[in-house]
């Protein structure tokens, strides 16, 4: 499947969720107080953060390794919380800096570590078998 279709369809299932919780876990939706900065602030998360995200990921897919694109996505918490210290001064709890160091050393270790039996899939498609004799 070509990534904007992926894309299409992982968005349209973050609305049907969002709208299911906002409805079921908030009491419902309440549109009265949105200022056009919420608007706007929506539109941001909406296209950039989460439509973006999905499409990059899904392009990566398609050139890079599942496994590369998944050692990669295990990055983005400890990047998000590297960046905010940077950009916002924000601080990491003692248990969010071990969250962080328990993310690295298993990203490191999968890494550097290979499994001695090699892939557990094969790479390409397995070879005919042979026809039947008579």
């Amino acid at each position: 499947m070509d990534p904007i279709t992926l894309t299409a369809l992982q968005t349209a299932a973050s609305v049907v969720m969002a709208l299911a919780c906002a409805l079921c876990l908030d009491g419902g939706i309440h549109l009265g107080g949105a200022t056009p900065t919420v608007w706007m602030s929506i539109v941001y998360l909406a296209l950039l953060c989460t439509v973006a995200g999905y499409l990059l990921q899904n392009a990566a897919l398609g050139s890079i390794s599942s496994r590369t694109v998944a050692l990669l996505q295990c990055f983005c918490p400890v990047m998000t919380a590297f960046f905010s210290r940077i950009l916002l001064g924000e601080t990491l709890s003692t248990a969010g800096m071990c969250g962080a160091v328990i993310i690295l050393v298993c990203v490191a270790a999968e890494t550097l570590l290979t499994d001695e039996r090699g892939p557990t899939l094969p790479e390409t498609d397995p070879p005919p078998s042979p026809p039947n004799a008579p």
